[in-house]
Order: structure tokens, then sequence, then C-alpha cells
């Protein structure tokens, strides 16, 4: 049947009923919204973390010199502008040049890093069963 429809007819409604209805709901309405977010903020300043409960204890410290290689525990470390000094300044390539990681290569995890003590000095590499590669530190 035409025009039959399983919602009801709805009552038309004039113009400024509708104006009314919204201006209503913005002066009650929201300034209800207003004070729940106010006091849901206030009840998360009132439990917020006090300073005795923020110290943080660091327990150790591992620097990765390379990428996918062996950490190596530091008992202290610079900061310098790309993040603590020798993390993860170096990575392994292919042939190509392309970006070689443990997923790929899990023998990765063997190669045993052992860090320069200044910039003089090389950046030194061990794997089981192999010798060792010196890798020289450019600044």
């Amino acid at each position: 049947a035409a025009g039959s429809s399983w919602l009801p007819a709805l009552p038309s409604v004039p113009w400024w009923a509708s104006a009314l209805l919204g201006i209503l709901t913005f002066l009650f309405v929201l300034p209800e919204l207003h004070m729940s977010l106010e006091r849901r903020f206030n009840d998360y300043k009132r439990a917020r973390i006090t300073p005795d409960d923020r110290v943080i204890e660091v327990t150790s410290l591992v620097v990765y010199p390379v990428k996918s290689a062996k950490g190596v525990p530091v008992p202290t470390s610079a900061l310098t502008a790309r993040g603590l000094r020798f993390d993860r300044q170096w990575m392994v390539v292919d042939a190509e040049g392309d970006f070689v990681t443990q997923r790929t290569h899990p023998k990765l995890a063997l190669l045993e890093p052992a860090l320069p003590t200044s910039d003089d000095e090389s950046l030194v590499l061990r794997a089981p069963g192999m010798g060792y590669i010196e890798v020289p530190v450019v600044s």
C-alpha cells in the first residue's frame, strides 16, 4: 500500500519550535555536560600521583650499538641529540644496501659489539667461531 510505513507519521512542527528546542538544549544540557566534565577533571586532579610516587629507579641500562645485534650493558651513558650515545648508531645492510634484521637473519643475535671508549677507537664486532671486525667511529 502506497504511503504505508512501520514508522508513525510525525506531526508537522513549526520552525520556531525547532529553534526553541535548540535554544533550550543549549541553555540546559550544555551547562550540565560542562559540570559533569568539570567534576571528572577535578576527580582526576585529586587522584594524581604525588611527587614522591613519580620517582623512577633505573636498575640497568643497555645500549644496542648495532640494530638487531646483542645489547651492551653500560653503567652510564651520555645523552646526545639522537638518544643514548652509541645506541643504534649502526645497522647491517646487504649487498644492495637494504637493512637486515633478526627477522630475516636470526644469527644477528649472536653478533657481540664492544663499545669504543673514545671517539678515536673503533667499534669491535665479534661472533662465536669467527674473528672480529673493527668499525671506525665517525663523528
